[in-house]
């Protein structure tokens, strides 16, 4: 079976080698991340080195994502709606188009860095998954089909940001994988279907 898992179910995926006591209803990018440091104290061995620095990164630009999109215009021209002064919790908030270009640039540099953390993530989970089908496969004396994860793995581009000019979605798909009991006859399984 291959799963693409994403927010929610990547925290879930990790959990599954530790205790969850309940399961998370959090949907913001923030809350997500604090569930996802909580996991990485549990079990810093099974998540990437650099994702605690980048889940931090994460938290911050959604923050700042946040004051800019509901900061409050307090000069709003009640004519055409402009508003040059902008705050957001008590706070002053820049709104200019380079603030804006900026952090949509640092987020999608945190889309491409927790890409890139996604597939190791999903690399050790994919050896503990296999780890437990062999201990599965060993003791049942059944061959086991482990679930493989596969976090990031389809992506979407609409035209504007394609390169190609055009939309583009690629689904990445990791190799299925069979564990077999040890000592089977692997030539039985072939000739069997003959």
């Amino acid at each position: 079976m291959i799963s693409s898992y994403t927010g929610t179910e990547m925290r879930e995926a990790v959990s599954r080698y530790g205790p969850e006591e309940v399961p998370s209803t959090k949907t913001t990018t923030g809350l997500l991340a604090n569930d996802l440091l909580g996991v990485e104290k549990r079990h810093p061995t099974v998540l990437p080195v650099g994702l605690r620095p980048w889940l931090l990164r994460v938290k911050l630009a959604a923050e700042q994502r946040n004051a800019v999109v509901h900061a409050v215009g307090r000069d709003r021209c009640i004519g055409c709606g402009d508003s040059s002064i902008f705050e957001h919790k008590h706070r002053p908030i820049d709104r200019s188009e380079q603030r804006i270009r900026t952090l949509i640039g640092e987020i999608e540099d945190l889309i491409d860095e927790g890409i890139e953390l996604a597939v190791e993530l999903s690399g050790k989970l994919n050896e503990l998954l296999l780890a437990d089908a062999r201990k599965r496969a060993a003791v049942t004396g059944q061959p086991q089909t482990p679930v493989q994860v596969r976090i990031a793995g389809g992506w979407h581009r609409c035209a504007v940001c394609s390169t190609e000019g055009r939309t583009e979605t690629g689904v990445g798909a990791p190799t299925a994988v069979m564990v077999l009991p040890p000592g089977t006859d692997i030539r039985g399984l072939f000739n069997a279907q003959q």
